[in-house]
């Protein structure tokens, strides 16, 4: 008969030995029959005596649990630099090299053969690294606002990479221009009200035909005639005034040749004059330092007509004699010709009004000969090469403006030739918001016509009134021309003004002319005044 159990007491040391044994199945063994305690340490058991047991068992089960102490035999680990291994220190204890697309979490240096823009909007956000290969220059983003991007340039180089501001926030200048007389007037207009024009400073002469240029400090004009013959008369110079302090211009440098109904354009590092009655023509110089002006490229043709600025490129359009309705455009960034982008929606010409959001181009006005005078307001989009639309009219027909400003919100031309009578001293504005007629909203000092025109974005300095003062809040670029961090909108100038009177901005409302409840500001007063 078979023994079900026998005891271990009952088996002599060393009587029972593998030979002596059969077959014995694993049913015959009780769960928990044979512990750790009951098998010899010294005893290995080999993996070809465990039948059914893949070797890839006792590695792929394996988990920390199961290991109370000691170590694994590097033979034992999947080890290398490929994919889904482990990496093993060397006998130094160094790494060893490796794939560097393997590698994540490791932010280095964007390398680029050009400069980063004010839309780069790095990922790594405020504190990103820009290596110019082709310059050798460095920049650190100090500010990652998207679409207003700040680069500091931190290398040997100069040069830092800014927002464009090119609309101004404060006031409107209109340069010079012909009447009674050649004018050497500098005029200043508001942007944030509806009043006559003042006399603020002088041009180094009077003259007209000219053109004007928008740095963050000053304004410039360019080139012109100043009558003195029926052929001596034309000027190269280059002059520039404060909008801080006005006053009289100086001349700080020269064009490349003289010339009179030319256009201007503006980056935010230069100013560039191009065309003119016998010129094609494209000029620029600095506004970092005073100096002449080089020749950097060409019109597709001479041209006297229109001036407009985006971020990007300068635009003109239209023709001298014959008129024409041609939109060409020259890069900023390469000093390059221009080509041809589009068509304004008549053909005319004879110094338009020029006019710029940070979206699209204006051109005003014109004339197709002596006897056609044209009141037309046309409108492009900088983001795409197309024709222009007509969204407008001028009060008057007219041509010989070339003084067009441009606020955030408005357009503004002022003076201009409307045939007999001849020049007049209106100064009207028009809404970009909208597709909409311009209005008669003051007067210049003088009637005049072919002038040129300016826009300032005047910083503002508060002061008193129970704020926190004796502080610096944010900085600006070298020049102390802008803010390089912590910007102020002028939302936030008016919320701390009203937090000053009394006045929470965050439940306070006026009524609009819908009738409908408006706050008085969407921005917080400046947490470091208050």
């Amino acid at each position: 008969m078979a023994l079900s159990r026998i005891q271990k007491a009952q088996i002599a040391a060393d009587a029972i030995n593998a030979a002596k044994l059969d077959t014995i199945l694993n049913v015959d063994i009780a769960d928990g029959a044979i512990t750790t305690t009951q098998i010899n340490a010294s005893a290995a058991i080999a993996a070809t005596k465990i039948a059914g047991l893949a070797t890839s068992a006792t590695t792929d089960t394996t988990n920390a649990s199961n290991i109370g102490s000691g170590t694994i035999a590097n033979a034992r680990l999947d080890t290398g630099t490929a994919a889904n291994k482990l990496v093993l220190l060397d006998g130094s204890g160094k790494i060893p090299a490796v794939d560097g697309s393997l590698l994540t979490g490791i932010v280095g240096a964007t390398k680029s053969t050009s400069d980063p823009t004010v839309s780069t909007n790095p990922s790594g956000g405020v504190g990103t690294e820009w290596h110019n290969k082709t310059s050798g220059e460095m920049f650190i983003c100090t500010d990652a606002t998207a679409g207003a991007n700040v680069w500091t340039n931190v290398g040997p180089g100069t040069g830092d990479v800014n927002p464009w501001v090119y609309p101004g926030v404060a006031y409107g200048y209109y340069m010079g221009g012909s009447g009674a007389d050649y004018s050497a007037n500098v005029q200043q207009y508001s942007y944030t009200s509806d009043g006559n024009a003042t006399d603020v400073g002088d041009l180094t002469d009077g003259r007209y035909l000219l053109t004007g240029a928008t740095a963050a400090t000053h304004g410039y004009s360019m080139g012109g005639d100043d009558g003195a013959s029926p052929s001596g008369g034309i000027t190269n110079i280059i002059d520039k005034f404060a909008f801080a302090t006005h006053g009289a211009a100086s001349d700080v440098g020269d064009l490349t040749t003289s010339r009179e109904a030319v256009e201007g354009a503006s980056s935010f590092t230069h100013g560039y004059c191009f065309g003119g009655y016998n010129s094609n023509v494209i000029d620029k110089f600095t506004f970092s330092a005073d100096a002449n002006a080089t020749d950097v490229a060409d019109l597709s043709a001479v041209k006297n007509n229109l001036g407009v600025t985006s971020e990007t490129h300068g635009y003109t359009g239209g023709y001298g004699a014959p008129a024409g309705n041609v939109i060409e455009k020259f890069p900023f960034a390469t000093d390059s010709n221009t080509t041809d982008v589009g068509d304004l929606t008549v053909a005319r010409g004879e110094s338009l009004m020029g006019c710029s959001t940070t979206t699209h181009g204006y051109a005003g006005g014109g004339r197709l000969n002596t006897s056609t005078y044209y009141n037309v307001i046309d409108r492009w989009t900088f983001a795409s090469d197309a024709n222009a639309t007509d969204v407008g009219d001028l009060t008057l027909l007219r041509s010989g403006m070339g003084s067009g400003t441009s606020s955030t919100t408005y357009g503004y031309t002022a003076g201009g030739w409307t045939g007999p009578p001849g020049a007049t001293d209106r100064l009207e504005k028009f809404q970009f918001a909208a597709s909409a007629d311009a209005v008669d909203v003051s007067d210049m000092t003088i009637a005049t016509h072919y002038a040129a025109g300016a826009s300032s974005a005047d910083n503002c300095y508060m002061a008193g009134g129970g704020m926190k003062n004796g502080q610096a809040i944010g900085s600006t670029n070298r020049l102390g021309e802008h803010a390089q961090t912590r910007p102020v909108h002028v939302q936030e100038i008016f919320a701390t003004l009203y937090k000053n009177l009394g006045i929470d901005v965050s439940t306070a409302t006026i009524k609009d002319p819908a009738g409908r409840p408006q706050y008085l500001t969407k921005m917080d007063p400046i947490a470091e005044l208050v």
